[in-house]
């Protein structure tokens, strides 16, 4: 059995509790895989860049709460730092259409950045105003050491991204509760939210044409 795996690294190496983190640019890897009996052989193929609207790299580090506008939206970037103005973004889901177009989901936002095949964005889908994380009643994209008033938790975005099978409908799951959906304990948070977006044409759409709410396991400490 031999192909080829498309992977998304997360947001770069760090290390939050002693505040380490990278300035590291999103990317797209494609590794050859072959299964020959019980050895299994990996091959790296090429590697894709990802690039904001400007053509700029963007970054892995914390936009703390400085923003930028692109695509017509407002989007997390530092406002200082080695990274100044350029797009933050902690991809965790990556989806692909059969034209070779890709989805790259992010906890910052948390949004879906829509990528041509070479990496360059096209555009941003943004979430429901409700996801939008919010400290003192600003935007506030920073996952360290923060907790919104409402929107997604830190470190908490949309986690899990896929398409249908025919490729028209994107599905963007969130990790964990909003903030303003929190009751309880941590281990007792059960209530998430899965949006769907139709993206059967090549116009990204601006709202969700469903909005789910799931029902998530519990643990016991």
């Amino acid at each position: 059995a031999s192909g080829v795996l498309v992977v998304l690294p997360d947001r770069g190496f760090n290390v939050p509790e002693k505040n380490r983190f990278s300035n590291y640019p999103t990317r797209v890897h494609r590794i050859a895989f072959e299964l020959s009996g019980k050895r299994l052989t990996l091959s790296p193929v090429d590697t894709r860049f990802l690039r904001d609207e400007n053509g700029a790299l963007t970054t892995g580090l914390d936009p703390g709460q400085g923003t930028t506008k692109q695509f017509g939206v407002r989007l997390p970037s530092p406002a200082k730092g080695p990274a100044t103005g350029r797009l933050s973004i902690d991809s965790e889901g990556i989806a692909i259409k059969d034209d070779g177009r890709f989805f790259i989901s992010d906890e910052f936002g948390p949004n879906i950045y829509c990528c041509s095949p070479d990496g360059q964005m096209t555009g941003v889908i943004t979430p429901p105003d409700a996801f939008v994380p919010y400290l003192d009643d600003e935007v506030c994209f920073s996952s360290r050491d923060v907790e919104p008033s409402r929107g997604r938790a830190p470190n908490d975005g949309f986690e899990g991204l896929s398409l249908s099978p025919g490729g028209k409908e994107l599905y963007a799951l969130l990790q964990s509760p909003l903030m303003q959906d929190r009751k309880g304990k941590p281990n007792a948070q059960r209530y998430t939210r899965l949006l769907i977006y139709d993206v059967s044409t090549a116009r990204l759409p601006h709202k969700p044409k469903a909005h789910y709410v799931v029902e998530l396991p519990l643990y016991a400490e």
